[in-house]
């Protein structure tokens, strides 16, 4: 007993460096991002929430909300229904899925400036797409600066991050028990049967593993779409991050707190209630 107690101070020790290091680079620039949200120096000296007025009354921020969660709702759900069948398929259909996996994989470690470059030889309007849809030289579709723009950075976002869903997902079907799946199929069920009633089930918190790293990632879209089309895109991919990184140049610091503190807010929100049906499902099993 005395043993686990001197392990158990020992791994306090360990943990105490990171923990002051979250504190001194995370959490205190986040208190001062929300103090600065609240405008308490201006006024009488009160917060008050004249900085999150103006940025709720701010057209631009409210078309970057509306493109965000546009472009969210409609990747994410793609990215989680699509790679789970891939890898169902993989998982079910070919026996030694190592280099498939590390096959799906590749498209993460390419590096964000290739990528740019290769999405611009295809969806610009000199470009390869135009060429094999046969439009007239100069009388082609820009792709990432039309109305199609959201299309590309949705299917963007699915070719990078499409690979670790799969493996994911692949090892989640590989940890269910071969004794479940063969009983069902002994009993009757077909594979779509088991695939519905047996599989997906048993994928809940892989499920929830997956849509979080699936949220964090769609922030990260950024990249691609300010390398491509620069601070003021079209409309239609004109993204929070692109808002965030105007005003970080204007040094518009409150509008910046205010908002960022928003954007926060909905996600962690968001979070706790998919977690919070996750995890209810989870116990239901």
């Amino acid at each position: 007993m005395r043993y686990l107690k001197k392990r158990k101070r020992l791994g306090i020790l360990f943990i105490i460096p990171s923990f002051l290091g979250v504190c001194i680079f995370v959490l205190l620039p986040y208190m001062g991002i929300l103090l600065r949200s609240f405008n308490v120096t201006g006024g009488n000296g009160n917060p008050s929430f004249v900085n999150y007025e103006k940025v709720l009354s701010n057209s631009a921020f409210r078309l970057a909300v509306k493109n965000t969660v546009y472009f969210t709702c409609v990747s994410i759900p793609l990215l989680i229904v699509l790679s789970l069948l891939i890898a169902y398929f993989i998982a079910s259909r070919i026996k030694n899925s190592k280099w498939v996996q590390t096959g799906v994989l590749l498209p993460m470690v390419i590096p964000v400036s290739t990528v740019v470059i290769l999405w611009n030889a295809i969806f610009h309007e000199y470009g390869f797409l135009n060429k094999i849809l046969q439009f007239p030289p100069g009388g082609g579709v820009d792709w990432m600066n039309d109305r199609y723009a959201m299309g590309v950075l949705v299917l963007t976002f699915l070719w990078r991050n499409i690979g670790f869903a799969i493996v994911l997902w692949i090892a989640g079907i590989s940890a269910i028990p071969s004794a479940m799946t063969e009983a069902a199929r002994i009993d009757g069920a077909n594979g779509r049967q088991r695939f519905l009633y047996i599989v997906c089930p048993n994928l809940v918190y892989y499920f929830l593993c997956i849509t979080m790293l699936a949220l964090i990632n769609s922030f990260k879209i950024y990249r691609e779409a300010y390398l491509i089309a620069g601070e003021y895109p079209a409309e239609s991919i004109y993204m929070l991050q692109h808002l965030f990184n105007n005003w970080f140049r204007d040094l518009q610091v409150a509008n910046l707190s205010a908002g960022a503190v928003i954007q926060l807010v909905i996600t962690v929100l968001a979070l706790f209630l998919l977690l919070r049906v996750c995890v209810r499902k989870g116990l239901e099993l």
